[in-house]
């Protein structure tokens, strides 16, 4: 009997591609939204806005789109957005379609994706997808799950008019300076979502199984209440030992393969417990007990309950030299307001670093081991 309801979105496929039985316990959770949320479809209509209408996004400024209105920085954010989009067109000749629905019913029934850019390239038997994020978090086009499946939905609604051989996926994401990209060949295109549609009917004919990872973990709003996540995370930081008592107080003895294993699952781990604490906020404040727990009130620090009434108060009582401070405007904006001055930028240092624990893909170069230092003085 197919699982009812399976929302198989391309936004949360590397999700269930990766744990097929996320969709079926995310079913018991409300989907509240966020204002961040409002923010990225607000600044989606602006983009396509722009596109259609050859208008540049400053002309939004103040605007109310979709209950959001527009600031500066994001229209700025948008307007990189248009540009990049607009220079491919340009330097292509290619086709453009804004928001274009797609076909994915070759991997589920009624499943679909929508792209924010199509362009057809046909000279360079090419098709180009193009993604606007508005967020914050850096998001890679390489081997993405969501562009690819907007890359087969592309493939399925306008393969037939072209011999199209590869797809190009471009991510535009201007708030954290992101500008990513990726390209399939057809007949990779074509095998990977062979093995998509495998993971989709394992999930349609209720099938799933849970399989905790980083990536499909980071945002499921079941890892709170998930057994399998709870398991994972309790054999990868126990190892070798018993249990977690043997563990307080003795990280130094773990070897560097048990190190090792935690530190691949650190961000696993600590997303689990921060999704495990808001859990069992929510039960405590719903009436149900923990042992050991309890609701108390945060910590606040004294504040002015109106800071310009208090302010225009003791300018009547104080000096305005004792009431005020006055302190340099901050580097940043020294340096913009003179970019051009050269003895000030010989003022400027960069102090060393402390050494600090990086992933081995980190860009940045590794630092000689102190007792590296001292094997030429043997």
């Amino acid at each position: 009997m197919p699982l009812a309801h399976a929302k198989l979105s391309p936004s949360s496929a590397h999700r269930w591609t990766r744990c097929t039985a996320s969709i079926k316990a995310e079913s018991a959770y409300e989907d509240t939204g966020s204002t961040y949320a409002q923010l990225g479809t607000a600044m989606h209509e602006v983009g396509e806005r722009c596109l259609l209408n050859k208008m540049d996004a400053s002309e939004f400024i103040g605007e109310e789109v979709e209950g959001v209105v527009v600031d500066k920085e994001n229209a700025e954010a948008v307007q990189q957005y248009v540009d990049y989009v607009n220079r491919i067109v340009a330097e292509t000749g290619g086709e453009l379609h804004v928001e274009v629905r797609l076909d994915l019913s070759s991997i589920a029934p009624d499943t679909f994706g929508t792209s924010d850019v199509v362009i057809l390239d046909t000279k360079g038997k090419n098709i180009i997808i193009v993604d606007y994020k508005n967020g914050r978090n850096p998001v890679s086009a390489v081997n993405n799950e969501q562009m690819k499946l907007y890359a087969l939905g592309a493939y399925n609604d306008f393969g037939f008019i072209h011999d199209f051989e590869h797809v190009e996926m471009h991510i535009v994401q201007p708030h954290v300076n992101n500008f990513s990209e990726d390209t399939i060949e057809i007949h990779d295109l074509i095998t990977w979502s062979q093995w998509v549609k495998e993971q989709a009917d394992k999930i349609l004919n209720d099938e799933g199984v849970f399989n905790p990872s980083d990536k499909a973990c980071k945002w499921c709003a079941h890892k709170g209440n998930c057994e399998a996540l709870s398991e994972h995370v309790n054999k990868v930081i126990t190892g070798e030992f018993a249990n977690l008592d043997e563990l307080d107080g003795n990280a130094d003895k773990l070897d560097t393969d048990h190190l090792k294993r935690v530190l691949d699952n650190a961000d696993l781990i600590e997303g689990f417990v921060k999704a495990v604490k808001e859990v069992a906020l929510e039960r405590l404040q719903s009436g149900e007990e923990i042992k050991g727990y309890k609701l108390v009130e945060g910590r606040t620090t004294r504040k002015w309950r109106d800071e310009a009434e208090v302010e225009e108060y003791l300018r009547k009582r104080m000096k305005v030299s004792d009431l005020y401070v006055k302190k340099m405007i901050p580097m940043t904006q020294i340096l913009k307001l003179n970019k051009d001055d050269k003895k000030l930028q010989q003022m400027l240092i960069k102090p060393e670093g402390a050494p600090t624990l990086a992933p081995e893909s980190d860009r940045r170069p590794a630092i000689t081991a102190v007792k590296d230092c001292f094997k030429d003085l043997g």
